[in-house]
């Protein structure tokens, strides 16, 4: 029988403790890592709604709906101030941007930034919007072709001159201002449509209210998700083209055009119209007043 000495046993013992350390420690190390990926997507804050209360039954309540209890969560003082600040120095990156990549974007991705656009509030909790993602290249072609026809007779006949003069500036790296390549190069658009009255099941018409509000405070969650998922944008209003856009997408006449969207990555020679700090964004005291 063949034994082994003390010496090769103390070896042995020792690189299986090494052994368990370095594992011990990489599982750990991973465990952070997870904990830290776990918590950076947990939000810095919870506002939730408890469990259902019941209406009140006195005679003099108008309530005839049932709340729940808002549960809301405070942050620090400090903290408070910082991710202000920082989500304004976020914001203030964005710009519109004509020239794209042809670069697909995930579907998922525009989905969730379509989620955050439908957490707006809206008039009566009405929700009065639609959001169309088009990503055919023959139906983007014959937006693009509806837009660009009466584009040109805004520019021509129904623009006054100070308001064309204005626009050049945007669109100088375009062959003619009418001219809207970006509709078709971008990898997809967003149509977002205004409703402007509800049916029910029946086709009954259901009155929506302050369609035009709670659309503007929509499309404004929607270009900041679009920013946040690391996306460009231009907000486009298709001025006497609406009928033919909703015609070309099979929507209903409740319907209106609001905004149309070209999304996708920026162009790697993509350009934006020159400002500096004093036109970049009109400063706090020109935009707002403290009562």
């Amino acid at each position: 029988m063949v034994s082994s000495s003390p010496s090769s046993s103390t070896a042995t013992s020792t690189a299986a403790l090494v052994t368990y350390a370095v594992t011990s420690n990489l599982a750990c190390l991973l465990a952070a890592t997870l904990l830290q990926k776990k918590a950076a997507r947990r939000p810095p804050f919870e506002y939730t709604q408890g469990e259902r209360s019941p209406a009140p039954q006195e005679e003099e309540s108008f309530h005839e709906y049932e709340h729940a209890v808002f549960q809301y969560q405070r942050i620090p003082e400090h903290e408070m101030k910082r991710r202000a600040y920082d989500f304004y120095t976020f914001l203030n990156m964005r710009r519109s941007v004509r020239f794209y990549s042809p670069e697909d974007v995930p579907m998922d991705v525009l989905l969730n930034c379509v989620r955050a656009a439908g957490t707006a509030p809206s008039g009566a909790h009405t929700q009065p919007w639609h959001f169309c993602i088009v990503k055919r290249d023959d139906l983007k072609h014959q937006i693009r072709l509806a837009v660009e026809k009466e584009e040109q007779l805004n520019y021509e006949r129904r623009m006054n001159k100070v308001w064309a003069e204005k626009c050049h500036s945007l669109v100088a790296g375009l062959p003619k201002p009418w001219v809207k390549p970006y509709l078709t190069d971008a990898p997809h658009m967003i149509v977002m449509m205004k409703v402007s009255y509800d049916l029910d099941t029946h086709g009954n018409r259901k009155e929506v209210y302050y369609p035009e509000q709670s659309c503007g405070i929509a499309a404004g969650l929607l270009i900041t998700a679009l920013h946040n998922a690391n996306l460009v944008t231009l907000t486009s209003t298709p001025m006497g083209a609406e009928s033919a856009i909703r015609d070309i997408l099979g929507r209903p006449k409740n319907e209106k055009v609001y905004l149309l969207l070209p999304i996708g990555f920026a162009a790697k020679d993509a350009t934006v119209p020159y400002r500096d700090e004093n036109n970049l964004r009109k400063p706090i005291e020109k935009i707002c007043s403290i009562h």
